[in-house]
């Protein structure tokens, strides 16, 4: 590898797993009691991710609005992502995907819809890419970016792009990882985010 495809794959790779790791927080205030409980599950998978699980699977049962029950679902796999089950990632995210596919789209709720399907496909992508599925990754993750896009919430667009870029990467089409590159950099300037670099 040249000097400067492995500056460029450094600063991909590094801005990727930082970008990936960084907590996945919707703004719209339907999901704030959600995000109270994903916190406290985020918390406690370093040391016990089955607990995590059970608090997620908890707070689900007593939800009644099936989009936040989607939503502490996708959280739910995550956790399982972290756990080292991608078995159940992929079953909870498959889950939350035919939910999303099944909701109407002129509802009045559409873009929360949007927003959790991006939220999940991220997750989903990133369980197939660290499974080296790397093709149903990019799928996942070019889903993830048309979601974020059409979505009010373009918060995630940047973590997206990153990841379609860290897997032209992997798969070595450095002249389109680029591109997602350049992309996930102009979307963080335009919405004001700390620079990629």
């Amino acid at each position: 590898m040249n000097k400067t495809a492995t500056l460029i794959f450094l600063t991909i790779s590094t801005a990727a797993v930082f970008r990936c790791s960084a907590p996945e927080r919707p703004s719209a205030s339907r999901f704030s009691s959600a995000d109270k409980i994903i916190s406290s599950a985020e918390a406690m998978l370093p040391t016990s991710p089955d607990a995590a699980v059970a608090l997620l699977r908890d707070s689900q049962k007593q939800c009644t609005d099936s989009t936040v029950r989607r939503y502490l679902e996708s959280a739910m796999a995550k956790c399982y992502f972290y756990a080292y089950k991608d078995d159940s990632c992929l079953f909870y995210t498959a889950q939350v995907e035919e939910y999303c596919t099944r909701q109407d789209a002129d509802k009045k709720d559409a873009d929360d819809i949007l927003y959790l399907r991006g939220l999940n496909c991220n997750v989903r992508g990133i369980c197939m890419q660290y499974s080296n599925e790397r093709d149903s990754a990019r799928l996942c993750f070019e889903t993830a970016y048309n979601c974020f896009r059409k979505s009010s919430r373009k918060d995630r667009i940047a973590d997206i792009c990153i990841n379609i870029s860290d897997i032209h990467l992997q798969k070595g089409d450095f002249a389109e990882a680029a591109i997602w590159s350049g992309k996930a950099e102009q979307a963080a300037d335009s919405l004001g985010q700390d620079s990629l670099k």
